[in-house]
Protein backbone atom coordinates (compact mmCIF):
# COMPACT_ATOMS: atom_id res chain seq x y z
CA UNK A 1 0.00 0.00 0.00
CA UNK A 2 1.40 3.41 -0.88
CA UNK A 3 1.66 6.41 1.43
CA UNK A 4 -1.15 8.28 -0.30
CA UNK A 5 -3.52 5.37 0.31
CA UNK A 6 -2.46 5.19 3.96
CA UNK A 7 -3.14 8.89 4.43
CA UNK A 8 -6.77 8.15 3.53
CA UNK A 9 -7.00 5.34 6.11
CA UNK A 10 -5.36 6.98 9.12
CA UNK A 11 -5.14 10.48 10.52
CA UNK A 12 -1.91 11.53 12.23
CA UNK A 13 -2.21 14.24 14.89
CA UNK A 14 -0.32 15.30 18.00
CA UNK A 15 -1.39 13.29 21.03
CA UNK A 16 -4.25 14.94 22.93
CA UNK A 17 -6.30 14.19 26.01
CA UNK A 18 -8.79 12.53 23.67
CA UNK A 19 -6.22 10.07 22.31
CA UNK A 20 -4.23 9.61 25.52
CA UNK A 21 -5.99 6.43 26.70
CA UNK A 22 -5.69 4.86 23.26
CA UNK A 23 -1.96 5.64 23.28
CA UNK A 24 -1.62 4.04 26.72
CA UNK A 25 -3.39 0.88 25.55
CA UNK A 26 -1.15 0.75 22.49
CA UNK A 27 2.00 1.19 24.60
CA UNK A 28 0.81 -1.60 26.93
CA UNK A 29 0.36 -4.19 24.17
CA UNK A 30 2.82 -6.99 25.11
CA UNK A 31 4.54 -7.06 21.71
CA UNK A 32 5.12 -3.31 21.91
CA UNK A 33 5.98 -3.14 25.60
CA UNK A 34 8.89 -5.56 25.25
CA UNK A 35 10.56 -3.24 22.73
CA UNK A 36 10.94 -0.50 25.35
CA UNK A 37 13.85 -0.30 27.80
CA UNK A 38 11.24 0.11 30.56
CA UNK A 39 8.85 -2.67 29.58
CA UNK A 40 6.51 -2.32 32.56
CA UNK A 41 2.84 -1.50 32.00
CA UNK A 42 1.93 2.17 32.06
CA UNK A 43 -0.90 3.11 34.44
CA UNK A 44 -3.48 5.80 33.72
CA UNK A 45 -1.85 8.01 36.33
CA UNK A 46 1.62 7.58 34.83
CA UNK A 47 0.27 8.34 31.36
CA UNK A 48 -1.51 11.48 32.55
CA UNK A 49 1.62 12.70 34.39
CA UNK A 50 3.70 12.10 31.24
CA UNK A 51 1.16 13.95 29.09
CA UNK A 52 0.95 16.90 31.47
CA UNK A 53 4.74 17.21 31.41
CA UNK A 54 5.18 16.93 27.64
CA UNK A 55 2.07 18.89 26.67
CA UNK A 56 3.90 22.21 26.82
CA UNK A 57 7.42 20.91 26.27
CA UNK A 58 8.80 22.19 22.94
CA UNK A 59 11.55 19.53 23.03
CA UNK A 60 9.07 16.67 22.59
CA UNK A 61 6.19 15.87 20.28
CA UNK A 62 4.26 12.63 20.03
CA UNK A 63 1.93 11.88 17.14
CA UNK A 64 -0.80 9.26 17.12
CA UNK A 65 -2.33 7.57 14.11
CA UNK A 66 -6.05 6.95 14.41
CA UNK A 67 -8.36 5.04 12.11
CA UNK A 68 -11.76 6.25 10.92
CA UNK A 69 -13.37 5.12 14.18
CA UNK A 70 -10.84 7.32 16.06
CA UNK A 71 -9.06 4.28 17.52
CA UNK A 72 -5.32 4.71 18.06
CA UNK A 73 -3.51 2.24 15.78
CA UNK A 74 0.01 3.68 15.88
CA UNK A 75 2.28 6.36 17.30
CA UNK A 76 5.70 7.93 16.89
CA UNK A 77 7.66 10.71 18.57
CA UNK A 78 10.50 13.16 18.32
CA UNK A 79 12.13 13.76 21.70
CA UNK A 80 15.08 15.75 22.97
CA UNK A 81 14.49 18.23 20.16
CA UNK A 82 17.31 20.76 20.16
CA UNK A 83 16.65 23.61 17.74
CA UNK A 84 20.09 25.13 18.36
CA UNK A 85 21.93 21.94 17.42
CA UNK A 86 19.19 21.08 14.88
CA UNK A 87 18.79 17.52 16.09
CA UNK A 88 16.33 15.24 17.83
CA UNK A 89 15.77 11.68 18.90
CA UNK A 90 13.38 9.60 16.80
CA UNK A 91 11.47 6.99 18.74
CA UNK A 92 8.45 5.40 20.30
CA UNK A 93 7.42 4.03 16.90
CA UNK A 94 4.47 1.76 17.58
CA UNK A 95 1.98 -0.03 15.34
CA UNK A 96 -0.76 -2.07 16.97
CA UNK A 97 -0.56 -5.84 16.88
CA UNK A 98 -4.06 -6.26 18.35
CA UNK A 99 -6.12 -3.63 16.54
CA UNK A 100 -6.62 -3.94 12.77
CA UNK A 101 -4.39 -1.40 11.07
CA UNK A 102 -3.26 -0.72 7.52
CA UNK A 103 -0.25 -2.62 6.27
CA UNK A 104 2.79 -0.33 6.04
CA UNK A 105 1.84 1.88 8.99
CA UNK A 106 5.37 1.75 10.46
CA UNK A 107 6.82 2.96 7.15
CA UNK A 108 4.19 5.66 6.90
CA UNK A 109 4.84 6.97 10.43
CA UNK A 110 8.59 6.89 9.89
CA UNK A 111 8.29 8.90 6.66
CA UNK A 112 5.81 11.28 8.34
CA UNK A 113 8.23 11.95 11.21
CA UNK A 114 11.26 12.43 8.95
CA UNK A 115 9.24 14.93 6.89
CA UNK A 116 8.18 16.75 10.08
CA UNK A 117 11.82 16.88 11.22
CA UNK A 118 12.78 18.44 7.89
CA UNK A 119 9.91 20.95 8.24
CA UNK A 120 11.37 21.84 11.65
CA UNK A 121 14.75 22.45 9.93
CA UNK A 122 16.43 19.66 11.88
CA UNK A 123 19.56 18.21 10.31
CA UNK A 124 20.05 15.04 12.35
CA UNK A 125 17.88 12.33 13.89
CA UNK A 126 19.22 9.76 16.30
CA UNK A 127 17.56 6.63 17.67
CA UNK A 128 18.28 3.71 19.94
CA UNK A 129 16.86 0.25 19.22
CA UNK A 130 17.36 -3.23 20.62
CA UNK A 131 19.82 -5.34 18.60
CA UNK A 132 17.21 -8.14 18.57
CA UNK A 133 14.60 -5.96 16.82
CA UNK A 134 15.44 -6.97 13.25
CA UNK A 135 12.25 -5.49 11.77
CA UNK A 136 13.00 -2.08 13.22
CA UNK A 137 16.67 -2.22 12.21
CA UNK A 138 15.68 -3.09 8.63
CA UNK A 139 13.06 -0.32 8.55
CA UNK A 140 15.47 2.31 9.81
CA UNK A 141 18.21 1.24 7.38
CA UNK A 142 15.65 1.46 4.56
CA UNK A 143 15.14 5.13 5.43
CA UNK A 144 18.88 5.81 5.52
CA UNK A 145 19.68 5.53 9.23
CA UNK A 146 23.26 4.39 9.76
CA UNK A 147 24.54 2.39 12.71
CA UNK A 148 26.72 4.73 14.74
CA UNK A 149 27.17 2.90 18.04
CA UNK A 150 26.50 -0.11 20.23
CA UNK A 151 26.04 -0.44 23.97
CA UNK A 152 25.24 -3.92 25.22
CA UNK A 153 22.09 -5.05 23.42
CA UNK A 154 21.26 -1.53 22.19
CA UNK A 155 22.15 -0.07 18.80
CA UNK A 156 22.40 3.67 18.10
CA UNK A 157 21.54 4.84 14.59
CA UNK A 158 21.73 8.28 13.00
CA UNK A 159 20.09 9.88 9.98
CA UNK A 160 21.51 13.05 8.46
CA UNK A 161 18.77 15.14 6.92
CA UNK A 162 19.10 17.45 3.98
CA UNK A 163 16.62 20.31 3.98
Amino acid sequence: MNFESLSQLVVVTPVSRGTLEGLRKLRNEPTIRRQFIDSSEVSRGQQLRWYTTQENDPSEITWVATDHSNQVVGAVALTNIDFNLKQAEFGRLMASATVPRPRGLGHYLTRYTIDKARDMRLSKLRLVVFERNDRALDLYREFGFKRTGDSGDLVTMTLLLSN
